[in-house]
C-alpha cells in the first residue's frame, strides 16, 4: 500500500512538470507572436507617418527613437492601446530609419524586445526568463 502511494506521489510530480510546462510554452509562444504583431503594427504607423504626413499626423524620425512603452512619448502613446495583456513597462521599442530619412520610399525598422518570466523559474535550471524580439521593415508611404 505505501509503495502506491510513492508511485503516486512520483507520477504526480513529473505530471504536473509537464502541465505546468506545456502552459508556460503556450504563453511563451502566444507573447512571441504577440510581440511580432506590435512590432508589424508599429512598423505600419511609422510607414503613414513620414515627412509627407503632415497635417493628417505627426511626422516620426528620422532620428532613432528607442522607449518603453510606459513613457511619455508620441510613439508609445500611439502603441500603448495595442499592448494588450502585456505590461506596456515591459515593451521596450526601438525606431530605426536605416536610409537616413523619413521620405516617401525610404525604409523604417521597429525592434519590439519583451522578457517573458518563465513559470517554472527556480524549480528546474536554466534561464528564469526568456527573451522576446521581433523586428519588422516596412517602406514610408507617406
Amino acid at each position: 500500500m505505501g509503495s502506491a502511494t510513492v508511485e503516486t506521489a512520483l507520477v504526480m510530480l513529473v505530471w504536473m512538470l509537464l502541465l505546468i510546462g506545456t502552459l508556460d510554452l503556450a504563453i511563451v509562444l502566444f507573447r512571441h507572436t504577440f510581440v511580432h504583431h506590435l512590432a508589424n503594427s508599429a512598423a505600419r504607423m511609422a510607414a503613414v507617418r513620414g515627412a509627407n504626413s503632415a497635417p493628417e499626423a505627426t511626422p516620426w524620425g528620422p532620428t532613432t527613437v528607442q522607449c518603453t512603452l510606459n513613457q511619455a512619448h508620441p510613439v508609445a502613446d500611439a502603441l500603448r492601446p495595442l499592448t494588450g495583456s502585456m505590461s506596456p513597462a515591459d515593451l521596450q521599442i526601438r525606431l530605426e530609419w536605416p536610409d537616413g530619412g523619413n521620405g516617401f520610399d525610404q525604409r523604417v525598422r521597429v525592434t519590439v524586445t519583451a522578457t517573458q518570466p518563465t513559470a517554472l523559474a527556480g524549480l528546474l535550471p536554466g534561464p528564469g526568463s526568456i527573451s522576446l524580439q521581433a523586428t519588422s521593415l516596412a517602406r514610408i508611404s507617406n
